[in-house]
């Protein structure tokens, strides 16, 4: 009897060195892999992220269009602390971001945080609670849930509340504190910023129409990123303790600029009033969870990403619409 030629072939099984030299070279090459796949996909987040700011523009614009005016930063009079009812900036575009339901459903009668039912059988605090894709920025780590803080409403009382979340904030003004710092330091002239020129376009309580930006809608910011709140974060890393103003029906979600000073020897802590204007801290400042700067929604409808290096000065002029300067590099 005589066997194949198959039959006498004898198959040879990998040694355990060689099943660890394999093993090893898939690792180093997931671990090659995995910076530039992590970058792919943020770089597609800061693209989602744009695509958010310019619908909003365009809801700004068509807002525009129908009242002859743009939104203002936040519902209330101020005079000096505002007057109920008070309302939270995204509520006026909400029509134009495809959510007429939910705007049906607000009483403009009462305050965003109000918890009693209105006529449509939902409180205002109901309908801000809910989620909008578009005020939310895909790179910002966040939990399915919403979390409730605690807010002053411009009564002795505090009061605790919630809304929907906003990575994104209509700029209402530069501080003053923020100026006097620039003069003290001469990076400015006294006047330079006043009060007659240091607010911005969607001014808190103050609509303001395309024929009053002086500077030009190019040369003026409107939204910018503030993102991560309520949580709190500095310098990409969270702290402890939770914001006050956080979600799109909330009044406060506005970026008031006050700057930020480092710490010269560890480049950590900070103070308040300073030359650092973008990622340092998400207190009613300009903060993403971007490498190296923030997404910025311009008058004209352009989305631009202001880089950590920028100027202050240069911030400042771009918030103001009316300062007549010439605006730096940015």
């Amino acid at each position: 009897m005589f066997l194949s030629p198959r039959s006498k072939i004898q198959h040879k099984a990998f040694t355990l060195i060689e099943l660890l030299v394999v093993i090893a070279i898939i690792a180093t090459l997931i671990g090659l892999l995995l910076p530039a796949v992590q970058k792919v996909r943020e770089a597609v987040s800061r693209l989602k992220c744009a695509n958010n700011l310019k619908q909003i523009g365009l809801a700004i614009q068509n807002y525009h269009d129908v009242y002859n005016s743009f939104p203002p930063g936040g519902g209330g009079l101020v005079n000096p602390i505002p007057i109920p009812p008070i309302h939270g900036w995204g509520l006026y575009i909400l029509p134009q971001l495809e959510q007429e339901n939910l705007f049906k459903q607000y009483d403009w009668n009462r305050n965003w945080y109000n918890t009693a039912l209105n006529t449509s059988g939902f409180s205002n605090q109901q309908v801000v609670q809910n989620k909008i894709p578009t005020f939310q920025c895909p790179s910002t780590p966040r939990g399915e849930t919403l979390t409730t803080y605690s807010i002053k409403a411009y009564l002795p009382a505090i009061i605790n509340a919630s809304s929907g979340p906003s990575d994104y904030s209509p700029f209402i003004d530069i501080q003053m504190n923020l100026i006097t710092w620039l003069q003290q330091n001469n990076l400015i002239t006294a006047g330079t910023f006043n009060n007659t020129n240091r607010f911005g376009v969607l001014q808190d309580s103050k609509p303001h129409r395309i024929g009053e930006l002086i500077d030009g809608s190019s040369n003026t910011v409107m939204v910018g990123e503030d993102a991560g709140r309520p949580d709190v974060y500095q310098l990409g890393k969270k702290t402890s303790g939770v914001s006050s103003c956080a979600g799109w029906g909330d009044r406060e979600n506005v970026i008031a600029l006050n700057g930020i000073r480092l710490d010269p020897t560890s480049g950590t802590g900070f103070a308040w009033n300073g030359p650092v204007g973008v990622n340092a801290v998400n207190g009613n400042e300009i903060y993403a969870f971007h490498t190296g700067g923030a997404n910025t929604l311009f008058a004209d409808g352009r989305v631009v990403f202001l880089t950590t290096k920028l100027n202050i000065v240069t911030l400042c002029q771009l918030i103001s619409f009316n300062d007549g300067q010439v605006v730096g590099d940015y």
